[in-house]
């Protein structure tokens, strides 16, 4: 069998194994796109698609939106819960960002622009955002607001750990992005404000692990974000919901049974 990870590695195997009539399973994992591929080369990922056994996503959303877009079996697509162990953090008794915070993590598919304009609602709030440059362009950062672009993992983590909670702002309603930094802020016990995506509902459940608020409004996230500042019961609550959310449901051990369960899949298929 072939194991693949990502969809551009999934359709060069597949496309070649065509090509060259090789007749081998192939599970791809980690199957994701921010941005679905345009209409030429939607039309090679469809042929060589159809060659791959079962996809891995991580929200159920997406099962239906890939099954759909590649014209292929929903049953083909499996979802699992973005599963890793807790991540590490680098120097954690050193924070890169001393004081109180809220955090804001990652690029894919975020809304800074709302999270700016709700932070100059809260003058009093501080922000620490970890982004890529591309993520703040033509965009100007309030007072405050601190800003670190493309540090490694470890000191990213280190600026989660730190913070009181994380703000997770998402560009739509359908988006299917954020699950690292979701699943990150659980293992580390961070309370979550974070836009309300079909891609994200698999993971936080509002009022029990965290605050979701509506796509495009600086004036719902700027008041979730206050209720948590304001509230450290209420906030350590769903930091405390949210690690064992991922203690029980985002750990390699299920990375582990879902392989075990496609191998076994493909042992109870092969003829005798």
């Amino acid at each position: 069998m072939l194991v693949t990870h990502g969809p551009t590695l999934a359709a060069w195997c597949a496309l070649f194994a065509r090509l060259l009539g090789v007749d081998v399973p192939i599970l791809a994992h980690s199957f994701n796109f921010v941005a679905l591929p345009g209409r030429l080369k939607l039309v090679v990922f469809r042929f060589a698609l159809a060659r791959v056994r079962r996809f891995v996503v991580f929200s159920q959303v997406e099962r239906e939106v890939y099954a759909a877009v590649f014209h292929l079996p929903i049953e083909r697509f499996e979802f699992l819960h973005w599963s890793v162990q807790p991540p590490a953090v680098a120097s954690p008794d050193d924070p890169v960002e001393a004081g109180n915070y809220v955090a804001a993590i990652g690029g894919n598919a975020r809304d800074y622009p709302t999270l700016i304009e709700a932070a100059r609602e809260l003058p009093d709030v501080r922000f620490v955002l970890v982004v890529r440059p591309e993520n703040l362009a033509g965009l100007k950062v309030p007072q405050n607001m601190s800003v670190h672009c493309n540090i490694g993992f470890g000191e990213a983590m280190n600026i989660l750990y730190h913070a009181r909670f994380m703000a997770l702002p998402l560009n739509d309603a359908q988006v299917p992005c954020g699950h690292v930094t979701l699943v990150a802020a659980m293992h580390l016990g961070k309370a979550m404000v974070v836009t309300d995506s079909r891609g994200v509902r698999d993971y936080v459940f509002d009022g029990e692990n965290a605050l979701l608020v509506e796509p495009k409004s600086p004036a719902a996230l700027a008041a979730a974000i206050r209720r948590l500042w304001d509230d450290r019961e209420f906030c350590g609550r769903l930091a405390e919901h949210g690690r064992l959310f991922a203690a029980k449901s985002c750990t390699e051990g299920q990375v582990a049974v879902q392989f075990g369960g496609f191998l076994h899949e493909l042992v109870a298929g092969r003829p005798q």
